[in-house]
């Protein structure tokens, strides 16, 4: 973390690896199984704008490092595995805050293909609003 008086940056790395097994369904599908692993690497930065103002802006691309699955359906019975380098997400936004209760409001950009090419109209733009509590 990297912190000055008025503003402060976070960078780190969100890893998950999910296990996923389906049921099975008589005469349809005997093995449907998904394994992967995941990473995410993000950077927050936030400015006091005020005593209780804040703005934020945030980054992060999701890589699924390995995806494996193997499933046996009907008569076919397939495995594969992949690499690929999926989704960057853009935040920004503001925050009130005032003692452990605080609401913001954040704009959301998904970039689906290139990150750094313009915005294109395949990808969607999202307004967030929330509250919550700090603990």
């Amino acid at each position: 973390m990297l912190k000055q008086e008025k503003g402060r940056v976070f960078m780190g790395v969100n890893t998950e690896v999910p296990l996923m097994a389906f049921d099975r369904i008589e005469g349809v599908c005997s093995r449907h199984n998904e394994y992967a692993l995941t990473v995410t690497p993000n950077i927050l930065g936030e400015v006091m704008l005020g005593k209780y103002v804040v703005a934020f802006g945030s980054a992060s691309h999701q890589w699924d490092l390995v995806r494996y699955r193997d499933s046996y359906i009907g008569d076919v019975s397939t495995k594969t595995m992949e690499i690929s380098s999926g989704i960057t997400t853009a935040n920004i936004g503001l925050r009130l805050e005032y003692e452990i209760a605080a609401i913001e409001m954040a704009f959301t950009k998904q970039f689906l293909s290139n990150p750094f090419g313009s915005f294109s109209t395949t990808d969607e733009m999202a307004t967030s609003i929330g509250m919550f509590i700090n603990f």
